[in-house]
């Protein structure tokens, strides 16, 4: 298997920059700005000696070498002397560089003029050791066995560190995967940089135990390759594209019905107990009299004091008599 490196300059575009394209076929490939080094980048912002990309059979990795401005991989960076694995398409970013990481896949010929076959190498899942003093080593992961992961001598995983506990966690292999489960440890476990208690790993599953980063590698259902997830198509016609780029068809879903809103109530039709509960209203002043109601005062006082006057005319008339 060899690496295929595009390289190109994000601060110079044009046509007078072509990304330039290299192919090697070594276990590591030293990438940095002194002369030396396999993929050399000339910028100020490169470190002599950035990063490296090591093979481990069929898997790439890639390191920071302690760069004084970092390496990021998708846009994510790296710490330090992390290692990452490459998958096809991932982009290495160094200073202003990308790189486009591929890796060609080797093929045999089943005769003289026969139709080339794919080398397909299978093996049983395992984990890798990414840091510390036992770095590299691989773990085979066997079927219908457990795993025990401490300090203890009588553990199949032994992690010589004392971040990590006699009997730390438990490795289980059987048809539905590989799981991991923690035994009560002092520090936890982290998968993917999140802790967990029991939990099922995948291929390029990050596992931390007591600090020691260990990549879970199953070539038989490996992470989904970016390089077949392609841009998707501008006019999908209702369609949506799936993780590999086909359409699936997607029935579209009808807008929820719109409900009348009922009608606003009048106090004749509320009920009688919100009536009851509405807040008295201010009293009302009486409007002003009409016309008609001051010329009834106004006969009714003239017509009161004639009688008056009447009344004491004939008191005058008796008290002459």
């Amino acid at each position: 298997m060899n690496v295929r490196l595009t390289v190109s300059r994000r601060d110079q575009p044009g046509p007078s920059q072509e990304p330039r394209t290299e192919v090697f076929d070594l276990d590591k490939i030293s990438l940095g700005r002194d002369p030396g080094c396999h993929v050399v980048l000339s910028l100020q912002a490169v470190s002599r000696s950035h990063a490296c990309i090591t093979r481990d059979g069929d898997i790439c990795y890639i390191e920071d070498s302690g760069s004084s401005f970092g390496t990021q991989v998708n846009n994510e960076p790296l710490s330090p002397h992390e290692k990452r694995r490459l998958y096809n398409g991932d982009i290495i970013a160094i200073a202003q560089f990308d790189l486009s990481f591929e890796t060609i896949v080797q093929v045999s010929q089943t005769g003289p003029h026969g139709p080339p076959k794919l080398v397909i190498v299978s093996e049983k899942p395992y984990l890798r050791i990414m840091n510390g003093p036992e770095e590299g080593t691989r773990i085979e992961i066997e079927e219908g066995r457990e795993y025990v992961v401490g300090r203890t001598p009588e553990a199949q995983v032994l992690l010589k560190t004392d971040l990590v506990s006699r009997k730390h966690a438990k490795l289980r292999r059987d048809l539905g995967g590989t799981h991991v489960e923690d035994l009560g440890s002092r520090n936890g476990i982290r998968l993917n940089r999140k802790p967990v208690s029991i939990a099922t790993l995948n291929d390029g599953d990050e596992l931390e135990i007591g600090g020691i980063k260990m990549l879970y590698i199953d070539l038989d259902n490996p992470k989904v390759d970016r390089s077949l997830i392609g841009p998707p198509p501008p006019n999908t016609n209702g369609k949506t594209p799936s993780l590999l780029g086909t359409l699936i068809s997607v029935p579209p879903v009808p807008p929820p019905p719109i409900e009348p809103s009922p009608p606003l109530e009048s106090e004749d039709d509320a009920p009688q107990e919100a009536l009851n509960n509405l807040e008295p209203s201010p009293e009302k002043i009486p409007p002003p009299p009409s016309l008609k109601g001051k010329q009834a005062v106004v006969l009714l006082v003239i017509g009161g004091g004639v009688a008056l006057i009447a009344l004491v005319f004939l008191i005058l008339v008796f008290a002459g008599a």
